[in-house]
C-alpha cells in the first residue's frame, strides 16, 4: 500500500494561481516529513505559471495574510498550470514536532501569501539512534534466539520417547539428568513443535523487520536471509542434531517459557495435530530390524564377542536343529551288546564324548543314552556287558524334529531331562504312512555355541566343527590306548590297563621318562613289547646286592622284600616300587654301563610282575627322541 499518499481538497487563492492540494510522493508516514529527510512532493491547483514559486511557514495564520518563509524546497519543476513538483528537505524540528503550511508568490514580488491552515503537513524530529554496538547487540540476540528455536525444534523432536527412558535407566549420570529434565515436556510431542515453530516464526520475522529498518533497502534483507540461514537454521541444527539432549536439557526452563506463551495458539493447533495424525508412534523392531540396527550402531564400548552373543540370542528361534545338528554318520555310537573292556572304555575316552548313544542291531534304533561318568566305577578287566550298565543307568532319550527351533531345545535342555536330543525327519511316501528317520543330534553345547557364535573346545575334542569336519590342531587326549592293546607276552597274561597304568606312572613319577629326555610316543611304542615284562614266583631272587646289572625294575603286582646296606635293613614293597634308576643315567659314559646295587631284591608274595628296561633299550630311546626333535 503507497503510505503517504494523501489528496486534499482543499481550495486556495493566491495571486498568479491558487493551490487546492498537494502529495508526499513516498513511503511512509501520512503527511509527516522527518527532519533532514529528502522527500519529493507534489503540488496541485490551477493557474500556475512557470514563475510560480513556493515556500514554506511555521506560522499559523490566516488565509492569503503575508508569511515569511521558513524553509524553501531544493528545487521546483513546472509541470503544467495545474501541477508544480518539489523536492523538500525536512529542517530541523522541535521535539514535539513542527507544523509547515504553504506559502506562494507569483513573479517578481517578495510577498508571500499564506494558504491557510488547512493546508500543512507536520516535521517530525528524528529518532534518537542506539549507539551500533547496542544495535548488533540486539540483532545477534534475536538471532541466537532464532537459531536456539530451530535447534531445539530439530535436537529435542529427534529424541523420541523410548531413546530417552532408555536414557534415563541406563545412560551415565549427566545423561539421566538430562533425560529426566527432557522427559515431562517431551511427552507433549506436537505442543512443543507447535510452541518451537510458532516462536521460531515470530523471531525470524522480528529480526528481519529490525535489519531492514536499520540498513538500505535490499541490503537489509540480503543480511537478514543469511544471518538466518547460517546462523538461524544450518549451525543451532548440525549442532543440536549431536549435543540435543545436553542443550535440550540445559535450556529446558525456556522451553517451557515458550509453550507457556504461545499456548493459546500451539496448544489448539497441537490438539487437532494429534487427532488428525494421532500421538507418536513409538520405535518397534523385529528381530531382523533390531539385529541390524545394532550393527550399524556398533560402538568401541561393545566388544566383537559380545556382539556376537547378541546376534546368536536374537537369532536364536529363526535357526532349526537341521541347522546346527552332527550328522547321525558322524555320530559315535555303541552296540547293544558291547562289551566294557579296556579298549571300549579306551575308545570312548578317545572320541572324547560325555554322552554316547546305544543302539541295537541298527543304527537307527536307539535305546539308550551312556553317559561316560556311568564309567567311573566300572573295571576294564571285568569286561562288563554295556546292556547291564544301560539298564542300571536309564537315561531318557529325547527325540525332536528337523524343522524345531533351537530355542526350544535349549528350554528342554534347561528342564534337565538330557543335554542330547536325537534328530528326526519326516518321509514323506504316496503310497504308505510317513516314516520317522534319524538323521542326527544335537547337545546343549550346539546350542550354545550358537549363541555365542564361536567354537567350544574342550579338552578332549578333536574336531573344531562337527558339520565340516574341521580337524582340530591340538588335543589333550593321549589318543593312542591301540598300543596298549597289542602287549604280546606268552609267558604271563599283561591287561591293557596294567601297561596303561605302568606307562602314565613312568611319565609321572620317574624323571628319566619324562617328556624333556623321552619322547612320550617312543614310550608308548615301547610299552607292549612283551620282553620287557617279567612273571617270578615265590621265593625268586630279581637282583642280588653286589651282582653286576644294567636294567631298571618297575613292580607291577605282587610285593617283594628288599634288603639292603651294611646292616641289611629289610622291607617290603609292593606296585610300582621301581629299582635300577643308576641304569638310566650317565648314557654317555661306558663304564657306568654296569652298577652293582646294594640292595637284594626277593619275590615274597606267591607271585610277581614286574617291568624291566635294559640301559642299551632306554639308550635307544633317548636316541630316537632326540633325532625327532
Amino acid at each position: 500500500m503507497l503510505l503517504g499518499v494523501l489528496l486534499y481538497s482543499l481550495v486556495a487563492q493566491v495571486f498568479g494561481g491558487s493551490v487546492i492540494g498537494f502529495r508526499l510522493n513516498r513511503f511512509g508516514e501520512a503527511l509527516q516529513v522527518r527532519e533532514h529527510e529528502t522527500v519529493p512532493l507534489e503540488i496541485f491547483g490551477s493557474d500556475f505559471t512557470s514563475d510560480t514559486r513556493v515556500s514554506f511557514t511555521v506560522e499559523r495564520i490566516s488565509e492569503d495574510a503575508s508569511c515569511t518563509a521558513t524553509f524553501r524546497p531544493l528545487s521546483q519543476t513546472f509541470v503544467d498550470s495545474n501541477v508544480l513538483k518539489i523536492l523538500i528537505r525536512g529542517p530541523p524540528a522541535s521535539s514535539n514536532g513542527t507544523v509547515a503550511y504553504f506559502c506562494i508568490t507569483s513573479g517578481n514580488t517578495s510577498r508571500w501569501v499564506h494558504q491557510g491552515q488547512a493546508l500543512h503537513f507536520h516535521i517530525i524530529p528524528e529518532e534518537s539512534e542506539l549507539p551500533p554496538a547496542l544495535l548488533a547487540i540486539a540483532a545477534s540476540v534475536l538471532l541466537l534466539t532464532s537459531g536456539l528455536f530451530s535447534g531445539l525444534t530439530l535436537g529435542l523432536l529427534n529424541l523420541n520417547m523410548d531413546e530417552l527412558q532408555v536414557i534415563k535407566t541406563c545412560g551415565t549420570k549427566d545423561e539421566r539428568a538430562h533425560a529426566s529434565r527432557i522427559i515431562p515436556f517431551r511427552r507433549r510431542g506436537n505442543y512443543l513443535l507447535c510452541s518451537l515453530v510458532l516462536g521460531n516464526v515470530f523471531v525470524n520475522n522480528l529480526f528481519t523487520i529490525y535489519v531492514e529498518s536499520k540498513l538500505p533497502d535490499g541490503l537489509g534483507l540480503t543480511l537478514a536471509t543469511l544471518g538466518i540461514v547460517v546462523f538461524g537454521e544450518i549451525l543451532p541444527q548440525a549442532i543440536c542434531s549431536r549435543y540435543g539432549l545436553a542443550i535440550g536439557a540445559r535450556t529446558s526452563l525456556i522451553t517451557r517459557f515458550i509453550m507457556v506463551i504461545t499456548f493459546p495458539l500451539s496448544y489448539p493447533i497441537s490438539v487437532a495435530l494429534d487427532g488428525v495424525l494421532g500421538k507418536e508412534v513409538p520405535s518397534i523392531f523385529n528381530r531382523a530390524k533390531l539385529t541390524e540396527y545394532l550393527r550399524v550402531v556398533r560402538t568401541e564400548n561393545i566388544e566383537q564377542d559380545e556382539m556376537n552373543i547378541i546376534f546368536g540370542a536374537l537369532d536364536l528361534t529363526r535357526k532349526t536343529a537341521q541347522d546346527v545338528m552332527t550328522r547321525i554318520g558322524d555320530v559315535f555310537m555303541l552296540p547293544i551288546d558291547a562289551k566294557l573292556d579296556f579298549g571300549t572304555i579306551a575308545e570312548i575316552v578317545r572320541r572324547g564324548y560325555t554322552r554316547v548313544p546305544i543302539f541295537e542291531g541298527d543304527r537307527q534304533n536307539i535305546v539308550g543314552i551312556l553317559h561316560t561318568k556311568d564309567l567311573a566305577l566300572v573295571s576294564p578287566a571285568d569286561s562288563l556287558p554295556l546292556k547291564v550298565l544301560t539298564s542300571f543307568h536309564k537315561h531318557p532319550v529325547c527325540f525332536a524334529f528337523t524343522d524345531d527351533p533351537i530355542g526350544s531345545m535349549l528350554t528342554e535342555f534347561r528342564k534337565g531331562r538330557s543335554h542330547l536330543v536325537l534328530i528326526r525327519a519326516i518321509i514323506q511316501s504316496v503310497d504308505r504312512d510317513p516314516l520317522y528317520r534319524l538323521v542326527g543330534i544335537v547337545t546343549l553345547e550346539d546350542v550354545i555355541e550358537e549363541i555365542i557364535q564361536a567354537e567350544i573346545h574342550d579338552e578332549t575334542d578333536t574336531f573344531t566343527d562337527n558339520r565340516r569336519h574341521l580337524r582340530r590342531a591340538s588335543t589333550q587326549v593321549m589318543g593312542d590306548f591301540e598300543d596298549f592293546l597289542r602287549v604280546k607276552c606268552r609267558a604271563i597274561e599283561i591287561s591293557p590297563h596294567m601297561t596303561f597304568a605302568a606307562y602314565q606312572y613312568l611319565v609321572a613319577a620317574v624323571p628319566e621318562f619324562s617328556e624333556e629326555k623321552l619322547k612320550l610316543s617312543i614310550l608308548r611304542k615301547m610299552m607292549p613289547s612283551g620282553g620287557l615284562y617279567v612273571f617270578a614266583k615265590h621265593g625268586q631272587v630279581i637282583s642280588r646286592k653286589g651282582e653286576k646289572q644294567d636294567a631298571f625294575i618297575l613292580i607291577l603286582e605282587g610285593r617283594v622284600q628288599v634288603t639292603m646296606g651294611e646292616d641289611s635293613l629289610q622291607f617290603e614293597s609292593g606296585p610300582f616300587a621301581y629299582f635300577g634308576i643308576r641304569a638310566l643315567r650317565s648314557l654317555d659314559n661306558p663304564a657306568r654301563d654296569l652298577f652293582s646295587p646294594d640292595y637284594t631284591i626277593i619275590v615274597s608274595s606267591e607271585t610277581v610282575v614286574f617291568l624291566k628296561i635294559s640301559r642299551q633299550l632306554y639308550k635307544k630311546a633317548v636316541r630316537l627322541s632326540g633325532d625327532i626333535r
